[in-house]
């Protein structure tokens, strides 16, 4: 009686040991696309951004950069409006949420056809 009781006592110590130190990245739970320039529209203007950015402890995008923008000047707020609102699971290091190093978005901007 006493080493199975001693067996399940080991057992459910390793798993709780596990999940304490549980590694992962960040999970993408909610995105957001941008609105698109109106002004943009209505000129038929496509073109895309690419963003850097952390994810920090608590699952928010933060300091966001622009990598790249074609056409300049053209959809990068809306681009950084847009990936300010993406929610995630933070990463997890030795079980605890943690930063996350540098991500990229690539986002879109086209038009109907």
């Amino acid at each position: 009686m006493m080493q199975r009781f001693f067996l399940v006592f080991t057992a459910i110590l390793s798993l709780a040991a596990c999940a304490h130190f549980e590694n992962r990245d960040a999970i993408l739970v909610t995105s957001v696309q941008p609105d698109y320039p109106q002004e943009a529209r209505d000129q038929g203007i496509e073109g895309r951004v690419v963003l850097e950015y952390i994810i920090n402890e608590e699952g928010i995008p933060v300091d966001i950069q622009i990598v790249e923008a074609t056409p300049k000047g053209v959809f990068e707020l809306a681009a950084i409006a847009a990936l300010s609102q993406w929610r995630y699971q933070p990463a997890l290091k030795m079980g605890r949420p943690t930063r996350s190093p540098e991500a990229e978005a690539v986002l879109n901007f086209e038009l109907a056809q």
